[in-house]
């Protein structure tokens, strides 16, 4: 199954593909009857023969849709799926029909099932990991995320049947989920197939068939990107497949205001500049609060090398002439850190909104940035943050230890490090953020030292 508009992360000449299988790798459905006729013959199962029938099997020009059928027979049972492809949909309608020539009556089962082996996807890292594996929801339970070692290790625990809901694999920016009609039992089954092989299914009792008679059942498969509108409108809770981490309650409505923007804007790169100056305009008086501590800090850094050098043999003493200077000179010694204190919220959601958001994948912002959702490819943006961190350590006040004042010198090196793996997304807004800041703080502190 190729996704004709998103490419391959590690060969963009190539588009993506889900369903295959390789020497590596196996992602692919797997569906057929369970039971046996009369006689004890098996029913059609997923590993029996299939014939396609002749039909049309390209979308031309002016037509919407698409059917392939596939039919079975075993012991005078003949099980035909027949797949409804549609015109920009993810959406593929299989209808199951049965057709029970047997002699006698039958009482088959279906079995849906979607394989995965255990990996990670190509492109997974320390600094870009995502889930992957099986996900259940049902009103009862609602979503249920399942790891690949707790099938291994027969220690998976979700819903084990429901008359609603669905089952899928997830995997980073990508989902295929079965989705069975309501109001229809099922019952819910994970599985060990192979060695790193594994498989999440329901099993549908079709019920009685008569000699001669038939059944049906319609059933829908999503495979496809995930995103918002359209896991929104396929069915119920297949938008939770999207992972926001612990802080989804921000990173929600942040990647709504970003949609927003973004509809705009036409340009993701544009919408995450903007993002960042209306959250720096949000958060203007806390951060100006803190910057004004700063200053006043920077201003009083002469008498505060005086209470160390005058008290330095008597800790106590020190301790409270420096708490008797913040009293008279109006200063919260803790104010400085506020600014980032407030911002860590903010970038870890944002950082999860980059992470899950296939909108803003292969996305591309100016001239070296032709995805925003992987690393910088020429390291720019990292070293303009080190920039801006170095410029923000200078006009902060220095601290009266030569340790710490050369850690402070150091860390924004180590960051841009860490930055070099880091979704290009996240690094601008953080450029960008430290860019204001810088001009918020220079400002304010000019304001102060020409006071004094």
């Amino acid at each position: 199954l190729e996704l004709l508009k998103f490419k391959d992360c590690s060969d963009p000449k190539k588009n993506h593909v889900l369903f295959n299988v390789t020497d590596n790798s196996t992602y692919l459905t797997q569906s057929g009857l369970i039971g046996n006729t009369a006689n004890g013959l098996a029913l059609p199962n997923h590993s029996s023969g299939y014939i396609a029938k002749p039909g049309v099997r390209t979308l031309a020009t002016g037509n919407n849709e698409v059917q392939l059928a596939l039919e079975s027979e075993q012991g005078g049972v003949k099980f035909a799926k027949i797949y409804t492809f549609k015109r920009g949909d993810y959406k593929i309608g299989i209808k199951y029909e049965v057709n029970n020539q047997s002699g006698s009556a039958i009482s088959p089962t279906l079995s849906l099932a979607i394989l995965h082996d255990g990996n990670k996807p190509v492109g997974d890292n320390f600094f870009m990991s995502s889930y992957t594996g099986p996900s259940v929801y049902s009103e009862a339970e609602k979503f249920e995320k399942l790891e690949f070692s707790e099938i291994e290790s027969k220690k998976a625990k979700h819903v084990p049947s429901a008359d609603n809901g669905w089952f899928g694999i997830v995997q980073h920016f990508f989902v295929s989920a079965y989705l069975p009609p309501d109001k229809i039992k099922r019952d819910v089954f994970t599985q060990k197939i192979d060695t790193n092989l594994y498989a999440v299914g329901n099993k549908i009792a079709l019920g009685s068939i008569a000699n001669g008679a038939s059944s049906s059942l319609d059933v829908a498969l999503y495979s496809g990107p995930q995103e918002t509108h359209r896991l929104e409108q396929t069915a119920p809770g297949l938008d939770l497949v999207k992972d926001y981490g612990m802080l989804t309650m921000i990173a929600k409505p942040m990647f709504w205001m970003m949609e927003t923007l973004h509809s705009m804007l036409g340009n993701w790169g544009w919408t995450i500049v903007v993002f960042t100056v209306i959250i720096k305009l949000a958060l203007f008086p806390l951060s100006a609060a803190g910057f004004r501590s700063m200053a006043k800090m920077k201003v009083v850094t002469p008498k505060i090398q005086a209470i160390r050098d005058r008290h330095k043999s008597d800790p106590q003493k020190m301790n409270q002439a420096m708490m008797e200077l913040y009293k008279s000179e109006k200063i919260n010694p803790l104010g400085g850190c506020l600014p980032i204190l407030v911002q860590m919220p903010i970038f870890i959601a944002l950082y999860w909104v980059l992470l899950a958001s296939v909108e803003i994948r292969n996305a591309p912002w100016i001239g070296w940035i032709h995805d925003l959702a992987a690393p910088d490819p020429w390291y720019i943006l990292p070293v303009i943050y080190a920039i801006s961190m170095y410029i923000t350590a200078k006009l902060n006040p220095a601290p009266a230890d030569p340790m710490q004042a050369k850690m402070m010198l150091y860390m924004p090196l180590a960051f841009s490090v860490m930055f070099f793996f880091f979704p290009s997304g996240l690094v601008l807004y953080w450029v960008v953020n430290n860019i204001l800041s810088i001009a918020q703080q220079w400002v304010i502190t000019r304001k102060y030292e020409t006071k004094t």
